[in-house]
């Protein structure tokens, strides 16, 4: 297995495959859920405890912080990836940044869910007053004062724990695994060549999340990088419009996505209520759309509208995207062809 494939697929568009990258994103789900990390192979429990405990202020900090910060550590591929992207590479470019200005960016929804701006965040770094002041902001995702406090004021070790974990992850891959890795990466290659060929790299990533973007470049590069250990389906990263410099890397998750029946009938459930319904509905034929746009399309409180979307998203029916400080909507396709695909075989119905 090569440590590190970077191809360039077309002009303005680039294959990645990367152990050190995989391992990446495997510290990011253990961090996340260690359970559905295990339920991939490859970690045992007292792997995974040793790792708790070798890095316990990571482990703790991250249990307070991961529902705003999740992929937080991964916006700075885009300041990062290159043909010699390392794991050594990335923490210099992360410890490099000033600290204000590095944990804004670990926290992307600190200015579109709360208005906290990074000068905030720079004085909650030295300022006891500002810090308590930010907490009561973010009170409602956060749950702990302390793991807030540690995760703002001590990030340096944050940081250097999160990318260390990372190597640890990286040298106990099996051969078995590094195979699977590159085989399955191989063939997802392939697929992006061929989509190519007839479609530009923006639209081919809109296809493979199923959704379509409102934050839409223009992208200097674009990068396509399999995955076995996303956490996630797929993951867009990307600058704000008109940046200067902007790239797109969209991570995808190789193999396809077991459902249960239990998660089958949950999302039926939340599709059978006619408000919901009727979102989706406006959804598929608008999006994407702003949450007030919706509020005005359905004529309803905000309140009872934040409520049928909260429980669109976690059934994973809908789509978010934040852009500057409002977020917008839209369905996901790729659920909602999951369903029917379900209720076809369920069912056996023949096309």
């Amino acid at each position: 297995m090569i440590e590190m494939q970077y191809e360039m697929m077309k002009k303005e568009t680039i294959y990645v495959c990367s152990l050190e990258l995989e391992a990446l994103l495997a510290a990011t789900h253990v961090l996340l859920d260690e359970e559905a990390l295990r339920q991939l192979g490859g970690y045992d429990r007292q792997q995974v405890a040793q790792w708790k405990k070798n890095y316990r202020f990571l482990f703790e900090s991250f249990q307070a912080v991961g529902k705003v910060t999740a992929f937080g550590i991964l916006e700075f591929l885009l300041d990062s990836i290159s043909e010699s992207f390392s794991l050594e590479k990335l923490e210099k470019v992360i410890l490099s940044l000033p600290e204000d200005e590095r944990l804004f960016r670990m926290v992307p929804v600190w200015a579109y869910e709360w208005q906290i701006s990074q000068a905030d965040i720079a004085a909650a770094l030295v300022d006891d007053q500002a810090l308590d002041h930010l907490y009561d902001r973010v009170s409602t995702k956060e749950t702990s004062f302390l793991g807030l406090s540690s995760f703002l004021r001590q990030n340096r070790r944050y940081i250097k724990e999160y990318i260390a974990l990372a190597k640890e992850m990286r040298s106990a891959f099996s051969s078995d695994f590094m195979t699977s890795y590159e085989e399955g990466g191989q063939t997802f290659k392939e697929q992006i060549i061929t989509a190519l060929e007839t479609d530009l790299p923006l639209l081919v990533s809109q296809q493979l999340m199923g959704k379509s973007f409102r934050n839409r470049g223009p992208y200097e590069q674009y990068y396509f990088i399999p995955s076995l250990l996303l956490p996630t389906q797929c993951l867009r990263l990307f600058h704000e419009d008109r940046t200067a410099n902007n790239r797109q890397i969209l991570f995808y998750k190789l193999g396809k996505k077991s459902v249960s029946q239990e998660q089958t009938i949950a999302a039926f459930k939340i599709l059978s209520d006619e408000t919901r319904y009727q979102i989706l509905r406006f959804l598929a034929q608008s999006q994407p759309v702003k949450g007030q746009d919706i509020i005005r399309q359905m004529k309803l409180a905000p309140s009872t509208i934040s409520h049928h979307m909260s429980l669109l998203k976690e059934a994973a029916l809908i789509t978010e995207e934040p852009v500057k400080n409002a977020k917008y909507y839209g369905i996901s396709k790729h659920q909602i062809k999951q369903l029917i695909d379900i209720l076809k075989t369920d069912f056996a119905i023949e096309e």
